[in-house]
């Protein structure tokens, strides 16, 4: 009998060590061309190919030239020239080397974290020799697949970082790949290793074998994968060509188990020999199959060019790089329903206009068919022009116009996008389209325009004339934003006859009774509106009378008008009563089904936002043990055409078909469908929204939308009602608490400080004596809030207020209290309460101190009172002590980087260290300071370009120029270089910084907004030196303008400060008649009437006597210049 090994494992001894994890490269690896070659090798397309279990690269790929000869020679058929680059030169071939042992030197981790690792090292290389659009095709063995199905999944989420590796993917090949386990025989054999191996003290990973076993306790872990990866590739947004190779010859199973006693093997039983993964396991339904006529081992292997199954396999794979444009292509655009139909003249139209650069509208009442078109169009356009980008741009909120300009970015790999969430990619994508190479070759789609300030924001931001301009609204006026000259409407009215019955005969049995006459009535009354006619559809399918339903839609008992907007109403005026009557109807006869929770589910789709609404939002994980019920439910939902799919994890719902909801929840009767449905909205967005901190930024925005369609529900549906109980209340405040500190974190303070102040109001009536936990957190984050806004008298009495209750709270409360004296600090430190805030530094010093006592903590390994101890030293600066600061912030230094020092060896053989670490280099940064207060500015110049060789190390890699950190520490070294007399160094340095913000870095923080004006002031100072008055007065007039800015937001102080240097710049190198100059006079006196107005008398009179001031010394200056004149004269 032919002897065969386990999945992916070649004949032959295993060889000890070779499969080791410790002596062998993991990750991926380019086996062709040589990495070393000529650089000017076309490569066009990735193959990555991806071992099964217990074998590893290159073993895994390579065959001898005989069939078990082990002298015959071997032949890598992914490397050697003869084989697969013969057949694809243009390809870059690489293996995935992953620790797949399962006896001995196993891995940690599952098979979530092994798919994590091929993505992320997929998305390194690529990202770092800049090819994240090339196509990609898989290869995968075996177990392999399954990985790989795993890892796809997992890019297929929303905001993903690896989301562009599964949108390059062009295709996959599955080599014996057991999608429904594998042969008992198998899995008795490795078992018996397993066993041996564990029972020796060596590392298992049982895990991995669970997803082979057809057992039904564990055939769940591989049924998920298998439906998650098929769902995924059904959708038009992520479909790709796939084949499946599946063996017909018999695996010897008995030599998995060669190195054991025969004994053991003679447990194998009547399971010695087999088809390891028969077709039914190794193919997926619906795909296409393909029979190799060779044992499972030899899948991966082949040794002949001419043999069978390699020119099959490589036929394959040369055809899914042939249609690697068509495949990109089609699934690039927002999914086309499959009912779409008409709309012949309307398309003519439009693409008449947009060949002629034309900015087009398409307006019509909702859900006519607006989007459905345009997507049609581009459809149409992509056919056209192969080469063609579209992106697709939604405009129905400020924050869905941010989030898809930051896709846009993402799909154009632009630098910054993962790494600076805060930066606006609006001018960088504008920058893109705007490119002259550019012209004529993207179609930007801007759908549901209905929000102007999102609009606005979107116009400011377009090169219409440099592409085409799509805009799909209830109205023509926003298309107007975009461009001067009128824009060209469209009007996307009912469907014509033909198309309307072609739409309904496709959504309604075929067996429908109906003569043609009955049909052009019925459509009459659904005004052969798309969405009326796709529910009437699925209404009458239920062996519903439509004579009867004709009668019901003319009767005048529906009072749709009563609550329909005019999106509802079309250009004739005719209310589309007939779609919110069917709706209704229908949810009257699903509340009307015992058990099924098909209107808890409607509910809940009524608080979320519409689109791309996450499944994980709907049924949470306990009751994932019921999914028979829920999996009946969203089929209901689907068949009755109330939702739709818009991806592999998330549904959409029509917007008319959810305002229907809202009104149907809030008739009498429907109050106990209505509280649950919150509440279970409350309870899932909760549990999904993610910590607000920028790691967590990608989840946050996924859930976002619908946290605020939840907050938009509780005022109009619940509030006034009070369907909520208390702990729903408390659910839906901790909704609140996660929106804010998200918007805190993005620097949205006046939502944050909304949300904060109205989560508190929820969790203070909860609470006992306004004692309650989360009530305290709260206000203590709205602290925050206040402090980065700017308002610290607000803040600092908040965080008063906060420390008081945890004082009174019996309990270990010293940490809490800790934190918050902490932020107090910090604020006094804004208000220029110095003394104040050293001593409290001290005490939160102190307690911390005491907390690790009783941890058995030393306090110089922990970060946190490294980080208070330099927070303590800065206050020392400001107060004038700069030694005592000097010596605490080495300390500080020392410290982290003895704490941060890796251990392990580099390819030189030295100790590693994190010298880009961001708290070290910010203590770095200070200790810049004390030594420049000190007046050692060589030294402060050598630390601060050390940090900054690192900032811009970590920068490099992460592919940006800049960030806020670098640009303080760039513009602290400008400040160190002008003291040493070195204004040529300073002025570049300077310029460089202004630079860094002017592209968008820092735009939002408060505190970064102050470092841009220290940078303007420095700036200018160093020009003024240098004698540059024409170039000065460039950042003197943008620092006027930030001036107005900041009188806008009330910081009069600020603005007062700001604008006397303004003038007193300008006093000094410009002649007093210059009308800038003259409006800074004016200025300062404005400001003044405002300290007035406001009731500040004692500012107003202080501001007005400096006024006066620098009148006089204005006058004094004008006539020192004039007798200087006199005297040359």
């Amino acid at each position: 009998m032919a002897s065969a090994p386990i999945p992916g494992f070649e004949s032959g001894e295993r060889s000890e060590g070779q499969g080791s994890p410790q002596s062998r490269r993991l990750g991926l690896n380019q086996v062709y061309p040589n990495e070393e070659g000529d650089a000017s090798h076309i490569q066009d397309i990735d193959i990555v190919a991806i071992h099964g279990l217990d074998t590893h690269s290159p073993r895994a790929w390579v065959a001898w030239t005989r069939d078990r000869d082990p002298t015959s020679g071997q032949v890598h058929w992914l490397q050697d020239e003869h084989m697969l680059p013969a057949v694809m030169p243009q390809a870059r071939i690489f293996t995935y080397d992953w620790n797949a042992n399962f006896d001995r030197d196993a891995a940690t981790q599952g098979l979530l974290g092994h798919a994590d690792g091929l993505l992320e090292n997929l998305h390194m290389r690529r990202s770092k020799d800049g090819s994240n659009d090339r196509p990609i095709i898989f290869v995968a063995s075996c177990f392999g697949g399954l990985l790989l199905c795993r890892a796809l999944h997992r890019a297929s989420a929303s905001h993903s970082p690896y989301q562009p590796i599964l949108r390059a993917t062009v295709g996959v090949a599955f080599l014996g790949t057991p999608f429904q386990g594998s042969h008992d025989g198998f899995l008795t054999a490795t078992q018996l290793r397993l066993n041996v191996a564990a029972a020796s003290g060596g590392e298992t990973a049982s895990e991995l074998l669970k997803y082979l076993d057809k057992h039904d306790d564990q055939r769940r872990q591989l049924d998920d994968v298998v439906q998650q990866f098929c769902e995924m590739t059904s959708s038009d947004m992520f479909k790709f060509p796939i084949i499946c190779f599946y063996e017909t010859h018999r695996t010897d199973f008995r030599m998995a188990i060669r190195t054991l006693s025969s004994r053991d093997r003679r447990g194998l039983g009547e399971y010695q020999t087999g088809v390891l993964v028969p077709e039914y396991s190794a193919c997926l339904q619906g795909i296409p199959r393909s029979a190799l006529d060779v044992r499972h081992t030899m899948l991966n292997k082949f040794a002949d060019p001419k043999s069978q199954a390699f020119e099959t396999v490589s036929y394959h794979l040369k055809g899914f790089k042939e249609k690697a444009n068509v495949t990109l292509q089609q699934r690039a655009l927002p999914e086309l329903t499959s009912n779409f139909v008409g709309r012949d003249a309307e398309l003519e139209a439009i693409q008449e206009k947009l060949e002629v650069g034309a900015v087009v509208v398409l307006t019509g009442m909702a859900g006519i068919g607006k989007s459905q078109t345009a997507r049609k169009l581009c459809s149409i356009f992509k056919s056209k022009q192969p080469g063609l980008k579209v992106f697709w741009l939604k405009l129905d909120s400020v924050e869905s116009c941010n989030s898809s300009f930051r896709d846009v970015a993402r799909e154009l790999n632009i630098s910054g996008v993962e790494h600076d969430p805060k930066m606006d990619m609006k001018p960088y994508v504008a920058e893109w389209l705007g490119r002259r190479e550019h012209r004529g070759h993207w179609l930007l789609v801007l759908d549901n325009a209905v929000e102007e300030a999102a609009c606005e924001a979107a116009a400011k931001h377009m090169h219409a004339d440099n592409g085409r301009v799509l805009v799909t609204s209830p109205s023509d006026k926003l298309g107007r934003l975009i461009r001067k000259e009128p824009p060209y409407e469209v009007k996307i009215g009912p469907l014509s006859y033909d198309a309307a019955v072609s739409l309904f005969r496709a959504v309604t049995p075929p067996d429908l009774a109906l003569d043609e006459a009955g049909l052009v009535g019925l459509l009459d009354v659904l005004h052969r509106h798309p969405l009326a006619i796709v529910q009437a559809g699925a209404y009458l399918s239920d062996d519903v009378d439509v004579a009867t339903y004709i009668n019901d839609m003319q009767k005048d008992d529906y009072k749709f008008a009563e609550w329909i907007s005019h999106a509802f109403v079309d250009g004739d005026g005719h209310e589309l009563r007939s779609l919110g009557s069917t709706l209704e109807k229908q949810f009257d006869r699903l509340s009307r089904q015992a058990g099924s929770p098909v209107i808890t589910l409607l509910a809940q789709l009524a608080c979320l936002y519409p689109q791309e609404m996450p499944l994980a939002l709907l049924v949470a994980p306990h009751e994932s043990r019921d999914q028979f019920r829920w999996t009946e439910a969203l089929r209901t939902l689907r068949a009755q055409s109330l939702v739709g799919g818009a991806g592999a994890d998330t549904l959409t719902m029509q917007r008319p078909v959810q305002l229907v909801v809202k009104n149907w929840l809030r008739r009498p009767g429907n109050e106990m469908h209505r509280g649950g449905g919150f509440a279970r909205a409350a309870n899932m967005i909760a549990a999904a929204f993610p910590h607000g901190e920028f790691g967590y930024w990608a989840k946050c925005e996924d859930v976002y939308p619908h946290a605020q369609a939840l907050l938009a529900f509780w005022k109009d549906d619940v509030k006034a009602d009070g369907d909520a109980d208390a702990n729903t209340r408390r659910r839906f405040a901790d909704v609140l608490f996660k929106m804010a500190y998200y918007e805190w974190r993005q620097g949205r303070y006046d939502l944050g400080s909304d949300h904060a102040k109205l989560a508190y109001e929820i969790q203070s009536c909860q609470g006992r004596d306004g004692d309650d936990p989360d009530a305290l957190k709260t206000k203590a984050l709205q602290g925050r809030i206040l402090h980065h806004h700017g308002k610290y008298y607000e803040a600092r009495d908040m965080f008063k207020s906060v420390i008081r209750s945890l004082t009174g709270i019996k309990g270990d409360q010293t940490l809490k209290i800790t934190e918050v004296s902490w932020d107090l600090a910090k604020t006094l430190v804004q208000l220029r309460d110095l003394k104040r805030a050293k001593s409290l530094l001290r005490d939160v010093l102190e307690q911390r101190k005491a907390m690790l006592r009783r941890t058995n903590t030393r306090e110089d390994d922990d970060a946190e009172t490294l980080t208070i101890r330099d927070d303590l030293a800065c206050v020392l600066l400001d107060l004038g002590d700069a030694k005592a600061a000097e010596q605490m912030l080495r300390h500080v230094l020392e410290r982290r980087q003895i704490m941060l020092a890796i251990p392990g060896r580099d390819s030189d053989g030295e100790t590693e260290t994190r010298e880009e670490d961001p708290a070290t280099l910010t203590t770095m940064v200070h200790l810049s300071e004390a030594l420049e207060e000190r007046r050692d500015y060589t030294g402060a110049e050598a630390l601060l370009r050390s940090a900054l060789r690192s900032y811009e190390a970590r920068l490099s890699k992460q592919g940006r120029s800049s960030d806020p950190d670098s640009l303080i520490c760039m513009n602290n070294l400008g400040g160190v270089l002008r003291l040493q007399g070195q204004d040529d160094a300073a002025e570049a340095m300077f310029s460089r910084v202004l630079k860094g913000y002017d592209s968008g870095v820092g735009a939002v923080d408060l505190e970064r907004s102050e470092q841009r004006v220290s940078a303007l002031i420095n700036y200018a100072a160093v020009l003024e030196a240098r004698a540059k008055t024409d170039t000065l007065r460039s950042p003197l007039d943008e620092m006027s303008r930030l001036v107005a800015s900041l009188e806008d937001k009330g910081r009069f102080e600020d603005a007062e400060l700001l604008q006397i240097r303004v003038l007193e710049f300008r006093l000094r190198n410009l002649a007093r008649a210059d009308p800038k100059t003259a409006e800074s006079w004016e200025q300062l006196y404005r400001l003044s009437k405002r300290y007035w107005t406001k009731g500040q008398r004692l500012n107003a009179i202080r501001l007005r006597s400096k006024w006066h001031f620098l009148c006089l010394s204005a006058i004094f200056l004008q006539s020192r210049a004039e007798q200087a004149s006199t005297k040359k004269g």
